[in-house]
């Protein structure tokens, strides 16, 4: 079988939901990374159609294949669009994690953000929310390396979960009552 018969079965086996069938082709030997975004009529490509069903072990794998995390559909839909106006936060947070613009407008000119918000997934709008803020992270980031020391804390070279290098600050607070902080 050709390449693009593979990627072509891949594509109809991720719209069947046999999604076992489709991690096995993208492991066979002549499955081939120059035809992994190999799209269909309508332009959509396996990872958008695993994005479509939040198939999460298919997305990843795909992604490792080389799949362009910012391709378009003939709608001007990317894989993010369609997981964000599918509601799906685990593939979105996949995607984002691999480079996926939040800021892209579908040939509707809507926003992954406003996608998400037809769809009332207050937990996925609250996360591109921070993302195109400038917020540089998702979830979470490492400590790299104490920077210094001084009367009001510590600065640490942090590294986030989104590939961001930056510097953060530990506050020591000597007061007699804990207020929260807006942050």
């Amino acid at each position: 079988m050709q390449p693009a018969q593979i990627t072509q079965m891949l594509r109809l086996c991720i719209s069947e939901r046999h999604i076992t069938l489709s991690v096995r082709l993208t492991n066979d030997e002549t499955f081939s990374r120059e035809y992994v975004d190999l799209p269909d009529s309508t332009g959509a490509t396996a990872l958008m159609l695993a994005a479509d069903g939040n198939y999460h072990e298919l997305i990843e794998k795909l992604l490792d294949l080389g799949a362009s995390v910012n391709s378009v559909d003939s709608q001007s839909r990317t894989a993010l669009s369609r997981a964000c106006e599918a509601g799906h936060l685990t593939a979105a947070k996949i995607l984002l994690l691999k480079g996926a613009d939040p800021s892209h407008r579908d040939g509707r000119g809507l926003t992954c953000t406003q996608l998400a918000e037809q769809h009332q997934n207050l937990e996925l709008v609250q996360l591109l929310d921070r993302l195109t803020e400038g917020c540089p992270y998702l979830e979470r980031w490492v400590a790299v390396r104490l920077i210094g020391r001084g009367g009001f804390g510590e600065v640490y070279e942090v590294l986030t979960d989104t590939g961001v290098r930056c510097a953060a600050k530990t506050l020591n607070c000597h007061c007699s009552s804990v207020m929260s902080c807006p942050l």
